[in-house]
């Protein structure tokens, strides 16, 4: 989760879009704030504790990763935890992102 946030801080003006989901069964709101407020993190963090979403997207394991472009094309998808922030990833992720210059996608 810190990997994400600190990708999301460093892309988020380019129009990176982090959105968490929470699995937690039956978990309200006010248990899971803490920690999302313990780790830092500004992206937005969803309640899915029916495991509606999770089903239509076919989670098979937590955490899971999907990397989607502009008009929902999903190019990636990753079960188990990465480090988002590390250069492998960045390098993904600047050729999905428009360009510093405003010229389109790489």
């Amino acid at each position: 989760m810190a990997s994400l946030e600190a990708v999301w801080r460093a892309y988020r003006a380019r129009g990176l879009v982090v959105i968490g989901a929470s699995v937690d069964r039956g978990t309200p709101r006010p248990l899971i704030d803490p920690y999302v407020k313990n780790l830092g993190l500004t992206f937005p963090i969803l309640l899915d504790s029916e495991m509606k979403t999770a089903a239509a997207w076919r989670v098979t394991g937590i955490p899971t990763t999907f990397v989607i472009r502009p008009g929902r094309e999903v190019v990636g998808m990753a079960v188990g935890p990465r480090d988002w922030n590390g250069r492998e990833m960045r390098a993904l992720v600047e050729t999905l992102l428009p360009d510093t210059h405003g010229h389109g996608t790489r």
